[in-house]
């Protein structure tokens, strides 16, 4: 459904749109052109602007308001794979998806816990940042085969079987964000260390 920035300037309230690929007038798939999202997100921008609604009635106002901050949301979401991968999962499954969930296979848990071991002992010397910065670069290119595998599973959502496919996705999406969350100790790891070295 792809709805016209006038539309979206004059018509309803920004809940009224189920997900943010409506919003932006796309197709939901996980490859989108970062560009083309741009360029639409400053068309609604400039459609949605408080600032061109000044002289509008206060619902007016309050309604261009609205639009503009679900606009910038979308936006956020749309651009950010990790965030576009959730949202997708729950499109495809009509439903929420329950990130809290803790069962993974048991090759990822183990490789979880050989991270955690891996982490704990370079953090005990700062002489060894070299180390951590190998540690980053596997769990990059990690999440870069967890991103490949969900964008494979993501193109036949549409099928039969999608909410299957879902649920799959949704699996690897939890293996994903453990890995962003460890890459953001990794880094807490490395600004404690900036903070201890000589200058």
């Amino acid at each position: 459904m792809n709805h016209s920035i006038s539309e979206l300037a004059l018509t309803g309230s920004p809940q009224l749109y189920r997900h943010s690929f409506e919003i932006f007038g796309l197709k939901p798939q996980f490859e989108l052109d970062k560009s083309q999202l741009t360029e639409r997100f400053h068309q609604l921008m400039h459609a949605v602007h408080p600032d061109r609604h000044a002289g509008a009635s206060d619902a007016e106002r309050r309604q261009a308001m609205q639009w503009a901050s679900r606009v910038n949301q979308a936006y956020r979401e749309l651009l950010k794979p990790l965030l576009r991968a959730k949202l997708l999962c729950e499109i495809a499954a009509a439903a929420p998806v329950d990130l809290l969930k803790t069962a993974m296979p048991a090759s990822f848990l183990m490789q979880q816990m050989q991270w955690r071991e891996d982490l704990e002992a370079i953090a005990e010397h700062v002489d060894r940042l070299n180390e951590l910065d190998v540690l980053e670069s596997r769990l990059k290119q990690t999440e870069q085969e967890l991103a490949a595998q969900f964008a494979q599973i993501s193109l036949a959502f549409d099928k039969p079987d999608g909410r299957e496919r879902a649920t799959l996705a949704a699996d690897l999406l939890r293996q994903w964000m453990f890995i962003e969350k460890f890459l953001d100790d990794i880094e807490q790891q490395r600004m404690q260390w900036l903070e201890v070295l000589p200058s």
